[in-house]
C-alpha cells in the first residue's frame, strides 16, 4: 500500500511538473512590441521616375532567447492603405492595384532567423495580395539607447503577388519592388 502511494505522489509531482515547465519557459522568453517609431518603405520604378512610400502604421512582436538578446520569431503587418508616397492620386491607384479593401494587410511571419557573420539571415512567409510566398532576406540587428533597431530590405515581384504592374504613358512599372524596413522595440 506505501508503494502504492508513493508512485501516485511521484506521479502526480512529475505531472505538476510538466505542467510548469512550459510556464517556466514562456517567461524567460520576451516577446517585445515594435515601437511608433518603426516604419515599412517601399520603391517602385518607371521608366520616367521611381516612387517611394512609406507606412508608420507598422504592428509587430518579436520573441526573444531565454537570455532576450537573440532574435527568434518575428511577426510584422501593415495596412496597405497606411503607405504614402506624397501624392493621394497616386495611393488611390496603388490601393486600387493592390486591391486592398479585399486584401487590407501585408503581413511576414518569420520561420528562421540565424545570425551570421553579424548580420540576420531570415526566412518566412510574406503573405501580400491574398498570395503566400517564401521569402529570405538579410537584416542588421543593433542597439541604440534602450532601443533595439533591426534594419533590412528585400525585394519582390508584383507579379508573383499577382499584382498587375500599373502603366504610365503605355509604359508598365517595373516588376521588382524594393521593400525596406526600420523596426525599433
Amino acid at each position: 500500500m506505501k508503494l502504492v502511494a508513493f508512485w501516485i505522489l511521484f506521479l502526480a509531482i512529475v505531472s505538476l511538473l510538466m505542467a510548469f515547465e512550459p510556464m517556466a519557459i514562456a517567461q524567460q522568453q520576451t516577446v517585445k512590441p515594435s515601437k511608433p517609431s518603426s516604419t515599412i518603405g517601399y520603391t517602385l520604378s518607371h521608366p520616367l521616375h521611381t516612387v517611394q512610400g512609406i507606412s508608420k502604421q507598422v504592428s509587430s512582436e518579436l520573441l526573444l532567447s531565454q537570455q532576450g538578446k537573440q532574435i527568434e520569431r518575428v511577426k510584422v503587418s501593415v495596412p496597405v492603405r497606411s503607405f504614402d508616397s506624397g501624392n493621394r492620386r497616386r495611393d488611390r491607384d496603388m490601393l486600387k492595384v493592390t486591391e486592398a479593401e479585399r486584401y487590407p494587410e501585408v503581413t511576414f511571419v518569420s520561420s528562421e532567423i540565424a545570425e551570421r557573420d553579424g548580420a540576420l539571415a531570415v526566412k518566412g512567409q510574406l503573405f501580400f495580395h491574398g498570395v503566400t510566398q517564401e521569402i529570405g532576406f538579410t537584416a542588421r540587428q543593433y542597439r541604440q539607447g534602450e532601443d533595439m533597431v533591426v534594419e533590412g530590405g528585400f525585394e519582390i515581384s508584383l507579379e508573383q503577388f499577382s499584382i498587375k504592374r500599373p502603366s504610365i504613358l503605355t509604359m508598365k512599372v517595373k516588376d521588382q519592388l524594393q521593400v525596406q524596413f526600420q523596426m525599433v522595440y
